[in-house]
């Protein structure tokens, strides 16, 4: 914005005419006309008493602040919510337009405040909400072109909302383009889009698997935090994060392997006796559940590779060949059971 626009725009703003601005600075008319068209530039000394008449700054009126810091921004669509909350969906838009042109090189705030503006309008519910259709579209189409990946994908995924909503789902699976292979809610937005489609084998399919990967995240974090608070020698928080694992397998149906497995490590730490062989006879009885989970109503959707016949078997010797181990296990050197399972090895 120029400062022609700037000073038409705030003196609009102050229901000035151009005669009283004329006025008031001591010059003609066609001066300020000439200045607002461009066409000519208002004299440096004029400058100070422009700005202090029309009540902005001099960096406001030489437009200087078309590039804003992502705090300034933050601070404008904070101030955009609370005007569409007290004022109003009308006064809101008229409002953040005005800012979009003042400030038209941040995508940023064009994007984010553009979500904040939408969803007031979605919960205004005004019957008239759709003539803001083409302003929302435009400012997001922009958002997908922008160079920051953040951008991009807040412009995609906020217009793939849009879509759904107007049940354009054609246009709402092109906006999935913008989403890297692996992202985290593409998944989800293809279930979402399934299911808006009557593609329902599709979206349970999509998101059995969303579940299934999230079981193996989830245990791969609790085993990490165990393992932090072994390191710090807290005991208390290892069992801790155990028994959340042992949560974690039940939750997922992952079967009675995966949940007695969590715990036996910590059992060889304290060298329980009781707890480690009570844990390795529950791991080799347990072996043939490993892919319980192949078989359970969370995953029914789903088609697992099945493991081949000899697999559980091979499984269990390992096992046996770990817990026979008599350098790891020497604390069980007396017990009988363990001397029992040695035995086992043996024959």
């Amino acid at each position: 914005m120029n400062i022609g626009e700037t000073i038409r725009r705030y003196r609009k703003e102050k229901n000035m005419t151009q005669e009283q601005m004329a006025e008031r600075l001591g010059v003609t008319a066609p001066a300020v006309n000439k200045w607002e068209k461009g066409n000519s530039l208002p004299d440096i000394m004029l400058l100070s008493p422009i700005a202090r008449l029309l009540g902005i700054s001099l960096d406001v009126l030489l437009s200087y602040q078309e590039e804003l810091s992502d705090y300034e921004a933050d601070k404008i669509i904070e101030e955009l919510n609370e005007i569409a909350r007290q004022k109003g969906t009308e006064h809101a838009y008229k409002w953040f337009k005005g800012k979009l042109e003042l400030y038209p090189n941040s995508t940023a705030l064009c994007v984010k405040g553009t979500l904040v503006f939408d969803v007031a309008r979605i919960i205004e519910k005004s019957p008239d909400t759709e003539k803001y259709d083409v302003f929302v579209i435009a400012n997001y189409e922009r958002g997908l072109l922008a160079e920051e990946q953040e951008i991009r994908e807040i412009a995609a995924d906020s217009l793939f909302s849009f879509y759904i909503r107007k049940e354009d789902y054609k246009k709402a699976e092109e906006c999935l383009s913008y989403f890297p292979q692996g992202h985290p809610d593409l998944k989800r937005k293809r279930a979402t889009l399934y299911h808006e489609t009557d593609r329902r084998d599709e979206a349970y399919k999509l998101l059995e698997e969303m579940l299934f990967e999230t079981s193996s995240k989830t245990n791969y974090l609790f085993y990490f935090l165990y393992r932090m608070a072994m390191e710090e020698k807290d005991i208390k928080r290892a069992k801790y994060f155990v028994d959340k694992q042992k949560m974690q397998a039940e939750l997922f149906e992952m079967g009675k392997y995966h949940k007695f497995s969590a715990e036996l490590e910590l059992a060889v730490y304290e060298k329980d006796i009781e707890k480690t062989i009570d844990l390795m006879e529950n791991l080799l009885e347990s072996a043939d559940t490993i892919y319980d989970f192949s078989e359970s109503p969370l995953y029914c959707h789903m088609k697992f590779a099945m493991p081949r016949p000899e697999f559980v078997k091979n499984v269990k010797t390992d096992l046996l060949e770990q817990f026979c181990n008599e350098e790891n296990f020497s604390y069980m050197k007396e017990n009988e059971r363990w001397k029992c399972l040695k035995n086992q090895k043996i024959h």
